[in-house]
């Protein structure tokens, strides 16, 4: 729809000023420390118009932001590009790459319920639905279970691709039960885990690599177990849509939050 065309075009435009701005040549954060991109501290708390937001909203991820996510394995981030497979699925090339600065590391957080997107700027809860979308080719982080992984597939690992379509095996659910994660909300460069919404396989990652025009990208696969920090993502740079896009005024005058419930997805 043209209201659709209209907020990727202005989403994609943030992310392009948004990189303009940032620093990706700087050390890795650990989890805890301010993003770059991050408008306050998690550990502050904003006020405006007399209403007051807690610091776990402050912190959250939030719906309509475009995000890179560092794998601790791997110390690479998700990345796409417009290359297919040579094998299996032929779909869309997925990696880690260990480089930074590329534009293909961005991943939108999305979802589609009966046909629309979840509300730019709400929070996303653990537990919750989600669909990645690749910012720059427009490709739905996507995997199943009908075709083993390139290099790991000896292994029981599973492609994992991108797919231009809308499909269920694009969705995802958040896992935050990692110990660096606090709260009912997925945080900012914690630790948080992503399960395949229709096999219940993992996204991971490990440091086996491609040959040819991918050399030195490592293999991201979906996999049953998911018992160390291969299967750990974080958010690193990218632009964040504020919580407060997604705020609205109650009959009482108070602010009320919308967020990602389990239901709405």
């Amino acid at each position: 729809s043209t209201m659709r065309l209209a907020y990727r075009t202005l989403l994609i435009a943030c992310c392009v000023l948004a990189f303009a701005r940032a620093t990706w040549d700087g050390p890795d954060l650990r989890p805890g420390e301010p993003t770059l991109n991050a408008a306050v501290d998690g550990r502050t708390r904003v006020q405006t118009d007399a209403h007051e937001f807690s610091d776990e909203a402050v912190g959250a991820v939030t719906c309509g932001s475009s995000v890179s996510l560092r794998n601790p394995a791997t110390r690479a981030r998700l990345f796409s590009q417009e290359l297919q497979l040579n094998m299996g699925s032929r779909q869309q090339v997925v990696t880690a790459n260990p480089s930074r600065g590329h534009g293909e590391a961005l991943w939108t957080v999305s979802a589609e319920a009966n046909g629309r997107m979840c509300p730019a700027g709400a929070l996303v809860r653990c537990g919750s639905k989600i669909q990645l979308l690749h910012a720059s080719t427009r490709a739905f982080l996507h995997s199943h279970d009908r075709y083993y992984a390139p290099i790991s597939g000896n292994d029981g690992n599973y492609e994992v691709t991108g797919f231009s379509e809308v499909n269920a095996e694009n969705d995802w659910i958040v896992e935050c039960g990692e110990k660096s994660h606090k709260g009912e909300f997925w945080k900012r460069e914690a630790n948080v885990k992503f399960k395949h919404a229709v096999s219940g396989l993992y996204l991971c990652a490990h440091k086996r690599n491609y040959d040819g025009p991918i050399a030195a990208h490592f293999e991201v696969y979906s996999s049953r177990s998911a018992g160390d920090n291969r299967c750990l993502w974080a958010t690193r740079e990218g632009m964040y849509m504020s919580h407060l896009i997604a705020e609205r005024m109650g009959e009482n005058g108070k602010a009320v939050r919308k967020e990602m419930a389990h239901d709405e997805l």
